[in-house]
């Protein structure tokens, strides 16, 4: 499984800084750039692979220490 350590990595060297990204981009950005293996692409939710569950998990934490705005939260 991917660490949350390569998953950041990726998005702060492929995405924009200080602007708002809608989290479809975000996962399009860890589709393309980091190696997903057999057990991030199993399911966790019926309709939701573990990779997707794990960076929404990623980003509420950076949210929590401050790493990260949500629009949510502006």
């Amino acid at each position: 499984m991917t660490d949350n350590t390569t998953i950041w990595k990726s998005l702060q060297e492929h995405l924009p800084r200080r602007t708002w990204i809608p989290i479809a981009r975000v996962f399009a950005t860890v589709e393309k750039f980091v190696p997903l293996d057999g057990e991030d692409l199993s399911a966790t939710h019926p309709e939701r692979p573990r990779w997707k569950s794990n960076v929404r998990r990623l980003l509420r934490l950076k949210v929590r220490a401050g790493s990260v705005r949500s629009r949510a939260g502006q």
